[in-house]
């Protein structure tokens, strides 16, 4: 019966469209997430210093299509598109174990710096805040989605960022 079993499970494995490599060591598995995550929703909040009011909301569909609430600083909302490459692009940085880890890496941190603009992206994978800080660690991950949604949107971005 052991057999039987294990000859049926030896069948199975070999029809399936992902292999898994044998691991000889107890490292975590490597994920790639493209194949595992289908692009999801992308939202940006951006608020001045300890005014937790909010200042502009953008919101990237898996599609690529945007809305923002007050980009412009002009109480008026737009709507656009991003291209399909730039599209990928940012669901290529978002899925990233790279983008991952800053997200971890920042987790419950707070922001003290008056006046500084903070960007906050929630996605599926979790949310991170980053400011506009004098000697603030640069994110280079988020750094690019950033630029990457200033550049596809009329959202504006951290001074420091954008250099």
């Amino acid at each position: 019966m052991a057999a039987a079993l294990a000859a049926s499970l030896s069948a199975c494995a070999g029809t399936d469209a992902v292999h898994t490599a044998a691991r000889t060591d107890d490292a975590a598995p490597s994920i790639d997430v493209t194949a595992t995550q289908p692009p999801a929703r992308i939202s940006l909040m951006q608020h001045i210093g300890d005014n937790t009011r909010e200042l502009r909301r953008l919101t990237v569909e898996p599609d690529g299509g945007w809305s923002c609430d007050n980009c412009a600083g002009d109480q008026k909302n737009s709507q656009g598109r991003l291209s399909p490459a730039q599209n990928d692009e940012l669901h290529r940085l978002v899925g990233s174990p790279e983008f991952r880890q800053e997200v971890l890496d920042r987790r419950g941190r707070r922001y003290t710096c008056e006046g500084a603009l903070y960007s906050s992206l929630f996605m599926i994978q979790g949310a991170i805040t980053v400011g506009d800080c004098p000697g603030e660690e640069r994110l280079p991950v988020t750094d690019a989605v950033l630029r990457l949604l200033a550049d596809a949107t009329p959202v504006e971005i951290a001074r420091s960022v954008a250099a």
